[in-house]
């Protein structure tokens, strides 16, 4: 299978240069001279939709699957989501005295899996359970498989200050007080200019948040709420007279947030638009000398359902632009958001009733195919959106001096990382139209010239997703875009949506330090071209450090690892041949994960460096 695949890869890239060249770029990265640290803010959350998809969907499967390939292959920390209070998690009702009874079955389901995956909860406080609620009214313009949000305010502030204390109890409870405390965020409601009342403005929305604000403050006062995740341009005001209300009345205030999407402002796929209006909303917040957390919850290239671009390639060069962009920006004037979450993070998509539509590609936000529950090739299949977050990813931990490229719109723009250990050089090269009128078919010529490389030997991978490689939507398209694949085409569109190579996977020698390379890079594409220093020095493992100090196992094609709480480690397998097969980073906490399917059975050392300690321990796979 894999090499059927690496036959129709090939023949791609031949294909790549018959097409007219539009414009010539001469990349240029020196390895010596770092630039500073690469900020992971796009990684630290997703999001989702309907909670409950954790537990059940409409579509005859759950999204876990999603959660675990998301955190594993694309590192995410976090997921936020909608409705945990909706009545089909039955948290709250009332017996026959009117008196409260919680149940938090739900909820434990809902969270437990994100923690399984490695992940945790962003969480969204909302939205009314019904029988707390001073109206039956719901938010219709959306769907939720039948149980839409109630957005009223509640009947009795003294029971929704009860209950949302008893819901923080529990959770301390359950997840431990330490960890809800440090590494867990709140965020109240959900865009409340028009999912809070039913109008626009506050809406009695600062009353709100003033009472869970008391809540949280006499269950645990260190708990990090925030909010109001307002939409667009909506929040260049409401944000502000939040912070205010907060500073007027006492209150504490971890975090503010907002929502954008590029059509909202400055249409779809614009990049450049949305960095600006970043910087705007971030001038805001500045101008009202706010200094908690900044961040956005959901965003992307469009929030116009049904376009193609959520499904091909235009979404990874949107993703790659704006990641370059908030990273590149004066840190200090203009940080990137702290959590900078995608809408959204599966296909198993409640928000709208998409049971009618192809379960391959229907324009729906998600970075993962829905697919079909009898078809397990069909599930979370990787759209070019996905690809780009695993490219980025493999960055490495330090930027490089980097030049040549442009921001402007067509252009090809370049980034250059280092790992913490010198061992990866990657650079990640991006062609990106701000808006729909570019054609995929156009090609740049790009000549990329590297100095200062610390070592001599090096594996050299050049990853591509563009019209032809790493795009399982394009593949559905050559076969004939069937709204119900068969479970054969579902392999084809599965095998299609696999990182691919723009050429084959070379050792290189790199005389001087030096290494260039010319190729081609079409319109609305991403590529990372990695060297990796093929002569690796391997630590013996020490007696007794590893069952003291890290715990490394196989399961099945998992590796599961307990680290030291809290700090991030550089993860690596090497072969017995000490060429490096995997890397990727990980915060130290219980049950870790790291996906070994695409390795061969065999011996291994796996090695986690961290900021003040090396752990080092042999494993086995499959043998």
């Amino acid at each position: 299978m894999k090499q059927r695949f690496l036959t129709f890869l090939i023949t791609g890239v031949a294909s790549v240069f018959s097409f007219v060249q539009a414009a010539n770029y001469a990349i240029t990265v020196n390895a010596a001279t770092k630039t500073g640290s690469w900020n992971r803010f796009y990684e630290r959350g997703v999001a989702s939709d309907h909670m409950h998809t954790f537990i059940s969907s409409a579509y005859g499967r759950n999204a876990c699957n999603a959660l675990k390939k998301a955190h594993d292959e694309a590192g995410f920390q976090y997921v936020r989501g909608h409705g945990i209070f909706d009545d089909d998690d039955s948290v709250y009702s009332e017996d026959a005295s009117g008196n409260a009874v919680y149940r938090w079955t739900s909820v434990d389901k809902i969270y437990d899996s994100m923690v399984a995956a490695g992940m945790r909860p962003l969480v969204e406080i909302d939205y009314m359970p019904n029988a707390l609620a001073s109206a039956q009214s719901w938010i219709n313009s959306v769907w939720y498989n039948g149980f839409d949000g109630n957005w009223n305010a509640p009947k009795d502030w003294n029971k929704w200050k009860a209950f949302i204390q008893a819901f923080l109890a529990h959770l301390e409870t359950r997840y431990g007080q330490a960890e809800v405390r440090n590494n867990w965020l709140f965020e109240l409601w959900n865009e409340p200019n028009w999912c809070y009342g039913g109008g626009g403005g506050d809406n009695g929305w600062l009353t709100l948040f003033d009472s869970t604000s008391a809540a949280f403050m006499a269950q645990d006062s260190l708990l990090r709420l925030g909010g109001p995740d307002e939409g667009g341009s909506t929040s260049l005001t409401f944000v502000p007279e939040l912070i205010q209300h907060c500073k007027t009345y006492n209150r504490k205030l971890a975090f503010v947030d907002y929502h954008a999407y590029a059509n909202n402002e400055t249409g779809n796929l614009n990049a450049i638009g949305e960095n600006a209006f970043h910087m705007q909303w971030v001038a805001a917040c500045k101008a009202n000398n706010f200094s908690g957390l900044l961040l956005n919850t959901e965003m992307g290239p469009s929030f116009t359902q049904g376009l193609a671009l959520f499904d091909n390639n235009q979404a990874a060069s949107y993703l790659a632009k704006i990641i370059y962009l908030l990273n590149s920006n004066d840190t200090i004037a203009y940080p990137p958001p702290y959590v900078y979450s995608w809408w959204v993070i599966s296909d198993i998509y409640e928000e709208t009733n998409n049971t009618g539509e192809s379960p391959a590609f229907a324009g729906c936000y998600g970075l993962l195919t829905r697919g079909v529950a009898s078809i397990p090739q069909s599930w979370d299949v990787a759209k070019p959106s996905f690809n780009a977050y695993m490219l980025l990813h493999r960055l490495g931990a330090t930027k490089l001096s980097c030049t040549g490229g442009t921001t402007a719109s067509p252009g090809v723009n370049a980034l250059a990382t280092i790992s913490a250990t010198n061992d990866t050089v990657s650079v990640l090269v991006y062609s990106h139209v701000d808006g729909t009128t570019g054609n995929s078919a156009t090609t740049d010529s790009v000549t990329l010239s590297i100095s200062g490389i610390p070592f001599t030997s090096a594996r050299e991978e050049h990853f591509l997703i563009d019209s032809t490689h790493s795009n399982a939507y394009t593949a559905w398209i050559g076969l004939g875009k069937p709204t119900n694949p068969t479970a054969a085409q579902w392999t084809t569109i599965s095998n299609a949506a696999q990182l691919g190579y723009y050429d084959s996977v070379a050792t290189v020698t790199l005389s001087g330090g030096n290494f260039t390379k010319k190729f081609a890079q079409k319109y609305y594409s991403v590529a990372l071209i990695q060297l990796t220093n093929t002569v690796v020095s391997i630590q013996p493992e020490k007696k007794n450090q590893a069952r003291a100090v890290l715990s490394a196992k196989v399961d099945g094609t998992n590796l599961l690892l307990v680290l030291p709480a809290g700090e991030r480690f550089a993860v690596k397998l090497f072969a017995a041949n000490g060429r490096k097969v995997l890397e990727r980073l990980v915060t130290g906490r219980p049950s870790a994960s790291l996906s070994l399917a695409a390795l061969p059975a065999g011996s291994y050392v796996v090695e986690c460096a961290g900021p003040s300690q090396k752990l080092v321990k042999r494993v086995v796979i499959g043998m």
